[in-house]
């Protein structure tokens, strides 16, 4: 009887899927971002389907992540995402749905926030 590794998986699938989780994002909404099926993204987590660079550079872009962290890998697993940041990530969804208004009141709270505890942020447009 074979036994489970407890080493992570790191292949490629592993590696959008486990991105994916930690971002809180399920795998019929990284499809739609990506335009196509759930069960296409599917294929790629289960590796039974290859992505094309160009459907890699979507994917990277979906997550907001590097692509080098879907291709460049190794045997290394990603640190995991904390739980508050997770539910954080979750409510960002929500900002695109918000009014004008809306948004540039939780921007302006961020700025407060992050010049009250001297965090750096990058430089506004």
């Amino acid at each position: 009887m074979s036994r489970k590794s407890s080493k992570k998986p790191t292949g490629f699938g592993a590696r959008v899927r486990e991105l994916r989780r930690q971002k809180g994002i399920t795998q019929v909404e990284l499809a739609h971002r990506l335009g196509i099926t759930q069960r296409g993204v599917s294929y790629y987590e289960n590796e039974t389907d290859n992505p094309s660079m160009e459907v890699i550079d979507k994917i990277a872009a979906a997550l907001s992540i590097r692509k080098s962290l879907l291709i460049d890998y190794n045997d290394q697993p990603l640190e995991e995402v904390p739980k508050a940041i997770r539910s954080l990530q979750q409510r960002l969804k929500v900002i695109p749905m918000l009014p004008p208004e809306g948004q540039k009141y939780l921007a302006e709270t961020i700025d407060m926030l992050a010049d009250k505890h001297g965090v750096s942020q990058t430089p506004k447009h």
